[in-house]
């Protein structure tokens, strides 16, 4: 007696599979869609981690970014407003806190770039969180920021753009 599977099987099985792959290829033609999200989610928590670093330490976080079209972006978390300062300790980082976009990161940053960085309307390149956790300007006043600033993270085909919306006197930080 030879045993195997009749017609009706087979068919039910390539049945499944097709609804199978109707549902996952949606998704994978957007992976640009879930990398600038991960990366967006990525630059949120360290600027919630820079936030609470502010309060904890009574003094002022910056963050500095370097956004430039065809060239690597990045920010850093320092004590300065240039950059150049140290003091913020990220945990297994020591005092070098900066975070890298392009080919040369690794997970979603690699597929991912910063687009636009702007404090009240404006293109900038840095920001801060006060010892209360608001939004600050490079000069460490909080009551110069009367409008949210904003992060903008760009998948590396320029199709899908997450952006961070960090409120001026709360300083509550959300994806959009």
């Amino acid at each position: 007696m030879k045993r195997g599977f009749t017609l009706i099987e087979i068919i039910v099985v390539v049945i499944i599979l097709a609804i199978a792959a109707a549902i996952a290829v949606p998704y994978v033609g957007n992976m640009g869609s879930y990398k600038s999200t991960a990366a967006a989610r990525i630059v949120m928590s360290d600027l919630f981690y820079a936030q609470n670093y502010a309060i904890t330490a009574q003094k002022t976080v910056y963050v500095t970014f370097t956004v430039a079209e065809g060239s690597a972006n990045s920010y850093k978390v320092t004590d300065k407003a240039d950059g150049t300062g140290t003091g913020v300790q990220l945990p297994g980082e020591g005092n070098n806190w900066t975070v890298t976009f392009g080919p040369t990161a690794s997970g979603p940053l690699n597929a991912t770039k910063l687009s636009a960085v702007k404090v009240n309307g404006a293109a900038a390149t840095v920001f801060g969180f006060d010892s209360l956790g608001q939004l600050c300007d490079s000069t460490g006043s909080a009551t110069t920021i009367t409008a949210a600033a904003t992060v903008q993270v760009t998948d590396s085909a320029g199709k899908n753009t997450v952006t961070l919306t960090i409120q001026p006197y709360t300083g509550e930080i959300s994806v959009q």
